[in-house]
């Protein structure tokens, strides 16, 4: 069986096996790792796993130390008691025993803020499959995913906030964070910057969700977009400046500071050749406003279900 799970495991192009050179280098006790993985996948008997398979697995997790059998234990209690069938959760909790602690941290905080019913309560596959592209694929770049996240969907959700419905907040704030996945800064302030202004009568007086969606566009390009963008809408409306009413203020701004940013790093001559006709290469996010039925929770779970609850 466990053959199978580990081909199947890899074939995941998202859940590919990790780079080698990233496992800790640190001193530490292969014996007491392989020991720690052993005797759990010995208790975990809804796992059915014959003994040489637990022992060939163990072997495994223990080549990853130190910490790699608690991060295994870790990742396998949490998807075993939500309800991941034992060759998902055995996959899951071997990748994880591989990656380095804050990997595996932040995956179980990303999958508690995802499925659980207190929280943003996702169904099962879209809670696992969100949580490993977050966890894993944005990996060494954007710093505190978990906690961005976090920020980004509690205003949204939130009826103080942009009062919006929960797969839709999830979805829209992990295209945010993605879009800003080599910032090494974090995106929800600059973004809530933005997106109050274009909120505001003061500012550009858009819809929610026209608001939500120009606002991860421009700082998707840099973490100077927002308040670019602010500046030269500010600079196009005003009487001493460009005197443009306010959609034609929208499209220059964008224009502006979307083709502005997304070339900065080209070379000076590709940059005079593209000229003002330069189309912005920013992928627009989609607009989050949803309607009544979309709003309907996922089906509901108990949170007595079990510890990791």
């Amino acid at each position: 069986m466990i053959l199978v799970v580990l081909a199947a495991f890899a074939a995941h192009s998202s859940l590919a096996a990790p780079d080698s050179s990233k496992v800790q280098k640190k001193p530490c006790s292969r014996a007491q790792e392989y020991i720690t993985a052993l005797e759990y996948l010995r208790s975990k008997s809804e796992w059915a796993l014959p003994e040489k398979d637990m022992r060939r697995v163990s072997r495994e997790v223990a080549l990853s130390c130190p910490g790699s059998a608690g991060r295994f234990i870790r990742v396998g209690t949490l998807l075993t008691e939500a309800g991941v069938t034992p060759r998902e959760a055995l996959a899951s909790a071997i990748r994880y025993a591989a990656q380095d602690d804050d990997v595996s941290k932040r995956f179980v905080a990303l999958f508690k803020k995802l499925y659980f019913e207190d929280q943003l309560d996702l169904d099962i596959r879209t809670a696992t499959t969100m949580a490993h592209a977050l966890a894993v694929e944005l990996e060494g770049s954007l710093p505190g995913v978990e906690r961005e996240f976090a920020d980004l969907t509690d205003f949204c959700v939130s009826s103080s906030g942009m009062d919006q419905g929960k797969p839709r907040c999830a979805r829209f704030a992990a295209q945010v964070i993605q879009s800003a996945k080599d910032q090494p800064r974090g995106v929800f302030k600059r973004w809530r910057r933005a997106y109050d202004f274009l909120l505001s009568s003061k500012g550009a007086g858009l819809t929610t969700g026209a608001a939500a969606t120009l606002a991860a566009e421009v700082v998707a390009t840099g973490e100077q977009g927002g308040e670019s963008f602010i500046q030269a809408y500010r600079y196009a409306v005003s009487r001493k400046g460009l005197q443009l009413e306010r959609q034609r203020a929208l499209e220059f701004s964008r224009d502006l500071v979307v083709s502005e940013l997304a070339s900065s790093e080209a070379s000076p001559g590709d940059a005079r050749a593209a000229g003002e006709n330069r189309k912005p290469t920013v992928k627009r996010l989609p607009d989050i406003t949803v309607s009544a039925a979309s709003r309907a929770p996922a089906q509901s779970r108990s949170a007595a279900s079990g510890s990791t609850r």
